[in-house]
């Protein structure tokens, strides 16, 4: 018959630990915010570019650079950025863009059409 009341599981002692794993830990974190940090700078660098002014065919002044720093703004303080038909619910927190800008671009290839083919 055995007797099975003295069996014990050892456990490692925090000694038995290469030290080396630390240095493992801190390698990595550093290697890990350094790719961080120049992934961010990168999304800086490659910006598209704000024009300073569009301009109709006609010559007329559309919007400037000011005019959409100033919508940027306005997206950024009411946290609409993230909205959008990706989400589901864009229309919830503002506008839909995506949806308006489809639908007007509908309308006038529609009409450009019609000129077209019927004058």
């Amino acid at each position: 018959m055995r007797d099975d009341a003295h069996v014990s599981t050892v456990s490692p002692s925090p000694a038995a630990l290469s030290p080396w794993w630390r240095h493992a830990v801190i390698l990595t974190m550093i290697g890990g915010f350094t790719v961080l940090i120049w992934l961010s700078l990168q999304v800086y660098h490659d910006a598209p570019p704000i024009p300073a002014q569009v301009v109709s065919p006609g010559g007329d002044t559309i919007f400037t650079h000011a005019d959409i720093l100033a919508g940027q703004r306005l997206f950024l303080q009411y946290g609409l950025m993230e909205n959008g038909s990706i989400w589901g619910h864009g229309a919830y927190l503002g506008p839909d863009f995506s949806a308006a800008y489809l639908h007007a671009l509908a309308i006038d290839v529609g009409e450009t059409l019609a000129t077209e083919r019927y004058n």
